[in-house]
């Protein structure tokens, strides 16, 4: 018994760190950083994020969040990887039927931003752009970034729930992205 959870526990640690991608579905795409030894930015998108029942559903006025997962984790030999950061902001959309403009709240930069086109909305949604990561990274370490996006519509009361039943299938996660950097003389390297 133990030869064999042995034999498992070899053959799964190679695809520990291995993001798991969907062929179809919302997936995390564009991932880039840039930056310094004291600071880095990530951007990204949620790709395949916005389907037409989900663009039905936030012109009936219904408010959507997407909400954004950000790790940063340091790799460690024979010992678990320790976390540096944990971050998590949303991005919400409301539609005004009377003034026909779409206001996108963004949580990670404190503002709300008001459109008339659901394109330009939609761009806000899925985009997360130079969001700031202030850990202080040290030279020759291995790290990793790790991005993930669920998208909600708010949660009705309960007699609407069971009159807009559709709502609940307007909900998804992506699977954890990720990217491998180190730092050699101040300056970020991408590993993969």
């Amino acid at each position: 018994m133990i030869r064999i959870l042995s034999i498992l526990l070899v053959l799964l640690i190679p695809f520990s760190h291995v993001p798991l991608a969907r062929a179809d579905g919302p997936r995390i795409g564009d991932l880039q950083l840039k930056g310094g030894k004291g600071n880095i930015t990530v951007s990204f998108r949620v790709e395949e994020g916005f389907t037409r029942d989900i663009k039905e559903a936030i012109l009936s006025g219904m408010p959507t969040t997407f909400t954004f997962f950000i790790k940063v984790q340091r790799k460690r030999t024979l010992w678990w990887d320790e976390e540096v950061g944990s971050f998590r902001f949303r991005h919400t959309v409301r539609y005004d039927n009377l003034k026909e403009e779409f206001t996108v709240t963004l949580e990670e930069d404190k503002r709300d931003v008001k459109v008339k086109d659901i394109d330009a909305a939609k761009d806000l949604m899925v985009r997360v752009k130079d969001f700031s990561i202030p850990v202080r990274f040290q030279d020759g370490k291995i790290y990793y970034i790790k991005t993930k996006a669920e998208l909600k519509t708010i949660r009705l009361p309960f007699p609407l729930r069971y009159i807009f039943f559709f709502v609940s299938f307007l909900e998804f996660k992506t699977d954890w992205y990720e990217k491998v950097f180190t730092y050699k003389d101040g300056r970020l390297v991408v590993i993969k």
